[in-house]
């Protein structure tokens, strides 16, 4: 996680402890939305590396930026999503 400070600013996190649905789901949302721009950020890198390969070492440098930095997202929203299926399933359980 080398980015992991970077990341920390980048995200405002919503408090968890109320364990709202409502907070979750919002979360989950803002987080899939900003997996889906590093996505599409590294498919551009990836394109660009072909393009313009004279700027190899600058463009694969951000792209390896961006792929730890998708890999966080996708640590996060996994999380998230966990979450709010054993939310679910111990709500349902309870009732």
């Amino acid at each position: 996680m080398l980015h992991g400070e970077n990341l920390q600013k980048t995200i405002h996190i919503m408090p968890v402890a109320k364990t709202e649905p409502e907070n979750l789901l919002a979360e989950e949302v803002k987080v899939n939305t900003e997996l889906k721009l590093l996505l599409g950020e590294i498919d551009a890198y990836q394109d660009f590396l072909q393009r313009f390969p004279e700027q190899n070492d600058v463009i694969h440098s951000l792209l390896c930026v961006t792929r730890d930095q998708a890999a966080e997202y996708y640590g996060r929203l996994n999380a998230i999503r966990k979450i709010i299926s054993k939310t679910q399933t111990h709500g349902a359980k309870s009732c």
